[in-house]
């Protein structure tokens, strides 16, 4: 990709992003129940953008974990082999 291709979409992503935030505010905001409780709906957005780290985070330590269980039989099978 040349730089200027990228300096290109680099600003169309740039302008899109704040226009689609822009937009959300204006439409959220717009609701009644989300004027009345708007530290709820605060609360629910930030629970909402963390849900992926919590799941990758989950997923992460599921998978060191299996390794650590297949490191320790492959261990214990060659301390067998040994004797």
């Amino acid at each position: 990709m040349t730089y200027k291709k990228f300096v290109g979409y680099s600003v169309l992503g740039a302008f899109l992003w704040v226009w689609i935030c822009v937009g959300a505010g204006y439409f959220f905001g717009g609701i009644p129940w989300v004027k009345a409780n708007f530290e709820l709906a605060m609360i629910a957005m930030f629970l909402v953008t963390a849900l992926p780290v919590v799941f990758e985070t989950w997923k992460h330590r599921q998978q060191a974990r299996r390794a650590a269980e297949i490191t320790a039989e492959v261990a214990t099978a060659e301390i067998g082999r040994a004797d």
